[in-house]
């Protein structure tokens, strides 16, 4: 009988060290320690750095010179607990898009980092993985403020890591009392922070947390803070008034605590605008490489009131105005008048202004086409972008004609080197909005889905037909955008069915295979594959299984049933030196061999020579899908199956995977059989410690879903 072997490997957890012991063959032992993060290390993996105002990655604009002064005044009045606003915890500071509260927070923060106010800040950001979400703020707040108490304090809150290394994982009420209000209350009750005046902490951007929920968890653990008499800190929080925010801010129990800024007319910014339009085109015209071209009276008031006019109170149009006109590509006195020009329809949308200038910008550009596959890539991935260098690679085109079509787009991204390679960033959140907005543009609308499922096709064709070793660095790039959009592929499985259907597996490993590649390489760069792709690929295919499209998860069950037939050594590489990576390589593909179709008479699971180790890395890689369906069918397998060598491997197997697997209610009623397995009835009593370590595993399975399940739909109303 043919099954996976795993007796022969021990695992042993003892102390902070993970100690694996692995015998291959009977013949030699590999012992690897593993030493757990020191609670220091732990709170700055789960900081976001790129989240405090001072960032050196993110270029952010700041107010400026003598521009938005009333708004700073009373905002520096809030930090140093002095006129209107003295008596507040928190200032809500809210304005429309493009209205500058980002530019204004960051700007005070400068000010009062330099003077010793600002305790801490995050700003958040909707294209930035590690800061658009509510999991790293408290960290990040934590990380700022120890460096702001006494040394004998800080131990306090590494202390608390220490003792519970998952309390980053905790609600955002739960983070804050264990690492902040816990550890220095002695601080709080004897006014330490008081006394010093570092007490403001900054929230920018509330309004790109993904989730609402997140949202409104951040601001009720900060009112329950805010309502403690002891509490020293206060809160400037800057969004947009988006309906759940701004129904939390009228709330009875947070309006004692609370004084709302609404950038509005009452701070002139009309002035400031202004100011900023006069300085700046006054520089273009003493230092443009036009210069001597510029009119005499150029820029002419008449043209200043209707640039403000245009603007609506709105800073962002002010500043793209300037990019644009100011742009060494054309004389700026002909590209003012092209945006003065500009005459959006009577009655159009909020942004019409802004809109029309977007779209003038984009009717200069000669290879749109090119243009909205490039942004349309960058945009999901804004945070963490792919090089133009692999988006050329992939297309099969010259990276240098990619370069010519963004050359006109200066005034709305930039592009920055990093090495060898070249990044757009996208100056500003309201570009991405016009572009995903059918309606405000028009024949320059990008629809991201529609790009990504075109990207999938050209990536799968990429790394089947390319020799991939000598491209290592594409090659990773494609499996990391798989990594990252996969789930999106699937939800979009109408546009993307086809570019998927595309790939096979067989003549990757062909291609890998070949003679022309570097045979030391082979191994790598199939389990890479393998391992970072097609595992990732199957699960959520998993999802489709009783959809119209499940013929494409039964079609790569099939392939790779007879790739592994064809060419058994896809399960252990000779040239896989790493033990813990071919060990996980060999668990993934026993999981989806499981689910293929086995021959006749054949158990569902394979006896494997090599020994395998039960470490599989992240829980965010767990093929949990998978693992739910091949559980499940090892727990009907047991209903029957009576062989001492299928129950063992089966039971073993079970161990490794139930904790691993999603949730369904088919798999927790089989957790819950109602009578024993078949191997029960031998009397094999071999199996009994095995067979207790699956029933704790089954049983920990129900009680883990046990109470998600009991608010299930709360969960996915604004998620």
């Amino acid at each position: 009988m043919s099954m996976i072997n795993l007796s022969q490997t021990q695992a042993t957890l003892s102390g902070g060290t993970y100690t694996q012991v692995n015998n291959s063959g009977g013949n030699h032992t590999h012992v690897n320690n593993i030493s757990q993060k020191g609670p220091w290390d732990m709170l700055q993996a789960a900081a976001a750095p790129s989240a405090f105002h001072d960032s050196d990655s993110d270029n952010a604009s700041r107010c400026h010179p003598n521009t938005r002064v009333a708004v700073i005044n009373e905002l520096r009045d809030f930090a140093l607990r002095r006129g209107d606003t003295g008596y507040a915890k928190i200032v809500w500071m809210n304005g429309a898009a493009g209205a500058g509260k980002s530019a204004i927070a960051r700007s005070l923060c400068e000010e009062l980092s330099v003077t010793n106010v600002l305790l801490a800040s995050f700003f958040f950001k909707r294209t930035d993985g590690s800061r658009n979400n509510h999991a790293s703020l408290v960290a990040t707040i934590t990380y700022q403020i120890y460096g702001s108490v006494p040394p004998q304090y800080r131990p306090l809150i590494l202390g608390v890591i220490e003792h519970d290394p998952l309390v980053f994982n905790r609600s955002v009420e739960a983070q804050f009392q264990a690492l902040i209000l816990t550890p220095l209350h002695d601080l709080f009750e004897s006014g330490y922070f008081a006394s010093t005046g570092k007490c403001l902490i900054v929230i920018d951007g509330l309004d790109e947390c993904s989730t609402v929920r997140g949202q409104i968890d951040i601001l009720k653990a900060i009112q329950k803070m805010s309502q403690r008499a002891d509490f020293p800190f206060i809160f400037l929080i800057a969004s947009r008034p988006e309906r759940e925010i701004r129904g939390f801010f009228r709330s009875p129990g947070i309006v004692p605590l609370l004084y709302q800024l609404e950038l509005n007319d009452t701070y002139e910014p009309d002035d400031d605008i202004e100011r900023f339009l006069r300085e700046k085109l006054q520089d273009a015209r003493e230092t443009h490489q036009f210069k001597n071209s510029i009119p005499r009276e150029w820029p002419s008031n008449e043209s200043i009131q209707a640039l403000l006019q245009k603007s609506s109170g709105q800073f962002i149009y002010a500043s793209v105005v300037i990019k644009y006109v100011t742009s060494n590509r054309r004389p700026p006195h002909k590209c003012l008048d092209a945006v003065l020009e500009l005459h959006p329809p009577k009655g159009d949308l909020p942004f019409a202004e802004l809109d029309a200038l977007y779209s003038h910008i984009f009717s200069c550009v000669e290879d749109i086409d090119a243009v909205r596959l490039i942004i349309g890539c960058t945009i999901p991935d804004e945070w963490d972008n792919f090089p133009i260098e692999w988006l050329a690679l992939t297309e099969g085109l010259d990276p240098d004609d990619y370069f010519a079509a963004l050359s006109d787009l200066s005034s709305v991204l930039s592009i920055q080197r990093s090495g060898k390679e070249h990044y757009i960033h996208i100056l500003h959140k309201s570009l991405p909005d016009y572009l995903c907005n059918l309606a405000r543009s028009g024949k320059y609308y990008i629809d991201t889905d529609h790009v990504l499922s075109k990207r999938a096709g050209k990536c799968l064709r990429y790394i089947q037909d390319v020799r991939c070793t000598p491209k290592r660095r594409a090659l990773n790039l494609v499996l990391i955008f798989f990594s990252r959009h996969m789930g999106q592929l699937i939800n979009n499985i109408q546009l993307s069915h086809e570019d998927l259907m595309s790939f096979s597996l067989d003549k990757c490993h062909n291609t890998i295979s070949s003679p022309d590649t570097r045979l030391e390489e082979n191994a790598e760069s199939f389990l890479h594959i393998i391992r970072h792709f097609f595992v990732i690929f199957l699960d959520h295919l998993c999802t489709l299984a009783h959809t119209d499209y499940a013929y494409m998860y039964d079609h790569y069950l099939d392939e790779f049933r007879q790739l592994t037939n064809q060419h058994p050594n896809v399960y252990q590489w000779p040239y896989m030196t790493d033990f813990s990576h071919r060990a996980d390589n060999i668990l993934a593909l026993e999981t989806i061999r499981i689910l293929s179709k086995p021959p006749t008479g054949s158990s569902p699971v394979t006896r494997l020579a090599v020994p395998v180790a039960f470490s599989w890395g992240k829980s965010d890689t767990q093929p949990m899908n998978l693992l739910h369906d091949a559980a499940l069918k090892c727990l009907k397998l047991l209903e029957h199956e009576v062989n001492h060598s299928a129950a063992d491997d089966t039971l073993r197997y079970l161990t490794w995977a139930l904790p691993n697997a999603a949730f369904s209610s088919e798999l927790e009623a089989a957790c819950n059989p109602q009578k024993p397995f078949a191997y029960a009835a031998t009397g094999d009593h071999v199996l009994s410690n095995l067979a207790q370590r699956v029933a704790t595993a089954m049983q920990d399975y129900r009680e883990k879903f046990a109470k998600p399940q009991i608010s299930g739909d709360f969960s996915s109303d604004e998620d």
